[in-house]
């Protein structure tokens, strides 16, 4: 583990940071998964949004390059169309799946 002098956070340039928005109905799952990218110097929390559709919406405006979202919400045909629809307009956008258990 690198310790990491106070502030050093701060110093890490944006352009450097990967974007990431997040995607989740439960406030407490976005809350947490939030605090956990924006701990770290190389990851940048871009947004925050509730649902699919408003993920969909934002990714052309926020430009991330990875999606994390609730996979405790819908089926397995549901993540997949999920991004299969976010892949044909941004092919190289990478995915986390996260669930409670």
């Amino acid at each position: 583990m690198v310790a990491r002098l106070p502030g050093e956070l701060e110093k890490t340039p944006m352009a450097s940071r990967v974007p990431v928005l997040i995607v989740g109905e439960a406030i407490a799952m976005r809350s947490t998964v939030s605090r956990l990218f924006a701990s770290n110097p190389h990851w940048e929390v871009c947004g925050e949004v509730t649902t699919g559709k408003e993920a969909v919406a934002k990714i052309s405006e926020l430009s991330p390059q990875v999606v994390v979202f609730d996979g405790s919400r819908g089926g397995v045909e549901d993540v997949l169309a999920f991004v299969h629809e976010i892949r044909q307009f941004v092919p190289t956008i990478k995915f986390v799946l996260v669930a409670p258990n």
